[in-house]
């Protein structure tokens, strides 16, 4: 399944159960990142072995962007789990997955 749908199962407003659909689009994607070989190449590539400099600058800022719609889709998804009592009212859906996305960058 396309990583695509996969979000869009956890932004869309209807979506019956959120979190599940979080936790499958995020496992999904740690997955290929580590079975498939291809998009593991990419990985290494661009987190590890690359360094960001003036050639790089649409890499770059196409990695900002990658991230900043990421935070995005995962307020979203936060937000409607937050709809569906499926998490506290009190959470801070703009600051949690700030506090997550460190941990899975290293």
């Amino acid at each position: 399944m396309p990583l695509e749908e996969l979000i869009g199962a956890f932004v869309d407003p209807l979506a019956p159960d959120p979190l599940a659909a979080m936790q499958r689009a995020i496992l999904v994607c740690l997955h290929d990142a580590q079975c498939d070989a291809r998009r593991r190449r990419v990985f290494e590539i661009v987190f590890n072995r690359c360094e960001l400099v003036d050639e790089m600058a649409s890499v770059a800022g196409r990695m900002r962007e990658c991230a900043r719609e990421g935070l995005v889709n995962l307020e979203r998804g936060l937000m409607n789990a937050q709809r569906r009592d499926q998490l506290p009212q009190t959470l801070d859906v703009r600051l949690a997955p700030r506090c997550c996305t460190p941990r899975s960058q290293g």
